[in-house]
Order: structure tokens, then C-alpha cells, then sequence
């Protein structure tokens, strides 16, 4: 039986390269701009007020409403 030596890999940790890449803006339909706002305002509440009441009870809702409230919830979190 021929044993081997072990050969130890020198481990190099490789840093990565952080670029900010440019990225394409998002393109609202216009018939679709203000959908959202004009659903919580009917209703009373703040665009943020309605978003979290259709993410605590998304079964109530069309998924229409719940792609809309999460997109709203999503996109406070962008930097401008």
C-alpha cells in the first residue's frame, strides 16, 4: 500500500470585487401609477397603513392588491 503525503492548501480568501453597476430604473406601466395610492386613499389610509394591513391578512385581498402592497413595501426600502 503506497501512502500519500498530505499537502495542505494554503487558503487565501479572495475578496471580492465590489462594483456598483448602473441599473436600469423600474418602468411602471402608467395606466398602473397610482393604482395603489388611489386603493388606500378609498380606504382612508396611508399607502404604508394599507400595505402592512394586506401583508397581515393577504387571504382577504385579490393577488392583484397583494403583488401591489408588496411592491409598495419593497420599494420604501430603495435609496433614492
Amino acid at each position: 500500500m503506497v501512502t500519500r503525503k498530505k499537502t495542505t492548501r494554503k487558503r487565501t480568501t479572495r475578496k471580492r470585487k465590489t462594483t456598483t453597476r448602473k441599473r436600469k430604473p423600474i418602468r411602471i406601466k402608467p395606466k398602473n401609477r397610482g393604482k395603489f395610492t388611489a386603493w388606500a386613499k378609498a380606504r382612508g389610509m396611508t399607502v404604508a397603513a394599507a400595505a402592512a394591513m394586506v401583508k397581515r391578512n393577504p387571504s382577504r385581498y385579490s393577488a392583484a392588491v397583494r403583488k401591489m402592497a408588496n411592491f409598495a413595501s419593497n420599494s420604501r426600502k430603495w435609496k433614492k
